[in-house]
């Protein structure tokens, strides 16, 4: 319910009285008129780590956090009872953010096209639509590593990071395909609308990471495939059904 309500509070900019009795704390990040740009604050992610410190993640134009024309995200962290420890502004789009760690560790995902420098690492442009790269960083959001998770995406980007013991899961969604370890998963058309609109296209996934390091032989990724009658449930994250076919 905490969450929720942070949420709310920070999308609508809406006073916390409203809520009083049933919330701990909340803020409201007000969109400022910044270069000529839109004034609006939008969130993408939070989470809560085992210290209850909360990480808010957004797409925010806000003159108190210093952001400018060419911030993409912003990422807050709070203590227990709602003062701002930090907050950092980004040039590249995070999609999605996980504090859940027991070693205190802090997992982000990034979505990007042209090329990226993310702490010591480099990246080249996607090769085609956007590359995705997952980050382990330290609960300062110093990066420790990096990792290429595909540098061929169509319009993909992860949505949710799940942190477990051993594996770092990520469920995405893609449109038309996603590379994976030098295999394609497309997607099949869905629905075929009259002209001029374009087919809908759509692929759910799940990938699995070893936890502990860049790169495991262990790591797999899960679809639908067509014909399936019922939703596909890993480690608590469902992905719906969906046509799919491999190539």
């Amino acid at each position: 319910m905490k969450k929720l309500i942070l949420l709310t509070l920070l999308y609508l900019g809406i006073s916390g009285e409203i809520f009083g009795q049933y919330m701990e704390w909340g803020h409201a990040i007000r969109g400022d008129s910044i270069a000529n740009q839109n004034p609006w604050s939008m969130p993408w992610d939070l989470s809560i780590d085992k210290d209850n410190y909360t990480y808010f993640l957004g797409e925010l134009r806000n003159k108190v956090l210093a952001t400018t024309p060419t911030t993409r995200r912003t990422l807050i962290k709070y203590t227990e009872d709602g003062r701002v420890c930090w907050y950092k502004n980004f040039d590249y789009e995070i999609t999605a953010i996980s504090a859940q760690d027991d070693s205190g560790y802090v997992y982000a995902a990034v979505r990007f096209h042209n090329a990226l420098k993310i702490g010591n690492d480099s990246f080249p442009k996607a090769r085609e639509g956007n590359s995705i790269v997952l980050i382990k960083a330290d609960s300062s959001f110093a990066p420790i590593w990096t990792r290429l998770i595909t540098d061929s995406c169509w319009f993909g980007s992860i949505e949710k990071i799940v942190v477990t013991k051993n594996e770092v899961l990520l469920k995405g969604a893609a449109n038309k395909f996603i590379l994976f370890k030098g295999k394609k998963y497309f997607t099949a058309r869905l629905s075929k609308p009259p002209t001029p609109f374009p087919p809908i296209y759509d692929v759910s996934f799940i990938i699995r990471l070893e936890k502990n390091t860049a790169g495991s032989n262990k790591e797999w990724l899960t679809t639908l495939y067509h014909g399936s009658s019922a939703a596909l449930t890993v480690r608590g994250l469902t992905l719906m059904q969906t046509d799919i076919y491999t190539r």
